[in-house]
């Protein structure tokens, strides 16, 4: 009688280094030299690391890094090992050993992040949009089942727990939020943002293994905004205060810049069309980013670091990227204005406004 289950390798665990992922040599093939492949305990320490500075902002730090520990803990699986080996395995899912070892925790927005790094974020139980969180942690937890929901890796999350601590791992303490029954959106919200800090931190630190120069091409620029706003307002000095109209651009100006000094919080600004809201609006901001950001350090993860604008219309965008682009390009370079919309593609540089440029760009 044939045996229909997949080969098992001949080898121990630990007699073995533990790797997240492969190589590529200069021509795309398959690089076997392990020396050039990426220790699994580097990955995880780097994802943990990198996730925990993106959601320094939102003060989910502890919980972003025990993320990052966790997202890739099956990949302590010697059958993933193997598959690193033979890319004739496949079907592996490492990520549900993770999300289960969360849900012990009781930390359940990392339980959701580690679930759905790969796949999106799962829902709680609705299995109309796939496998619910729930039903994986039950069903990881069930010896047999496993081997189904992980693509024929036994072991559990103590198994691997014991492997990841032997590769010179820890995972921090995690304090548990009280959640209230009418905090059910803010707990949503916080969830969400978790998996966007370890979603970007997993791609960024694999892109950064398989191609460091992709890495290197992602600086972003600082907001400077103290220089920004002179900019601003050395370029809003020189029009002319001349007629009615340009004296109330003028008051509706200073309107905003008094404003700015408030505290945190939602604003509005009603104005006719003319009345220079693209630019009294943007010095708003840029003061009011200067004035709360100077009683903190410039390393305090808790500064305003990014004015964004939302705008309904595609037209209307271009048009006030295009007008802070004239402001700001020159002095901070191409990528201090970033536009984004379904109808915008990067440039080359700043003389490529072909569409033969952009499509050779894409």
């Amino acid at each position: 009688m044939v045996s229909l289950r997949p080969r098992q390798e001949n080898f121990l665990p630990g007699e073995m280094s533990f790797y997240a992922h492969t190589a590529e040599l200069p021509g795309g093939s398959r690089d076997l030299d392990k020396r050039h492949w990426q220790p699994l305990a580097t990955h995880l320490r780097n994802v943990a690391d990198l996730a925990k500075e993106f959601a320094a902002p939102l003060r989910l730090e502890k919980e972003a890094e025990l993320a990052g520990l966790l997202h890739d803990l099956g990949k302590y699986a010697a059958r993933f090992q193997a598959r690193l080996r033979n890319p004739a395995i496949h079907g592996i899912n490492h990520w549900a050993a993770g999300a289960a070892h969360a849900a012990k925790l009781k930390a359940a927005a990392v339980a959701f992040a580690a679930d759905g790094h790969h796949t999106g974020i799962p829902a709680l139980s609705d299995a109309e949009a796939g496998t619910p969180l729930r039903q994986t942690v039950s069903v990881f937890a069930d010896a047999k089942l496993r081997l189904e929901l992980t693509g024929q890796c036994p072991e559990d999350a103590a198994t691997l727990l014991t492997r990841f601590r032997q590769d010179g791992l820890s995972l921090p303490p995690v304090s548990l939020r009280a959640i209230g029954k009418d905090q059910g959106f803010e707990e949503t919200f916080r969830t969400r943002m978790l998996f966007s800090c370890l979603v970007d931190a997993d791609f960024l630190d694999t892109e950064k293994h398989f191609d460091a120069s992709r890495t290197a091409a992602r600086a972003v620029p600082r907001l400077q905004a103290a220089r920004a706003l002179q900019i601003l307002r050395h370029d809003l000095d020189s029009k002319s205060a001349d007629g009615p109209v340009n004296a109330l651009r003028k008051k509706l100006l200073q309107d905003c810049l008094n404003a700015a000094v408030k505290s945190p919080g939602l604003f509005t600004l009603t104005a006719p069309t003319g009345s220079g809201k693209t630019l009294s609006s943007l010095a708003f901001a840029l003061q009011h980013i200067v004035h709360h950001n100077a009683a903190l350090a410039e390393s305090d993860p808790h500064r305003f670091r990014r004015v964004i604008v939302v705008i309904p219309f595609t037209s209307i965008i271009e048009q006030t990227a295009r007008v802070y682009r004239e402001l700001f390009e020159a002095p901070f370079g191409p990528d201090y204005v970033l536009e984004h919309h379904s109808a915008v593609a990067p440039r080359e540089s700043k003389e490529d406004q072909g569409r033969d440029a952009e499509e050779e760009h894409l």
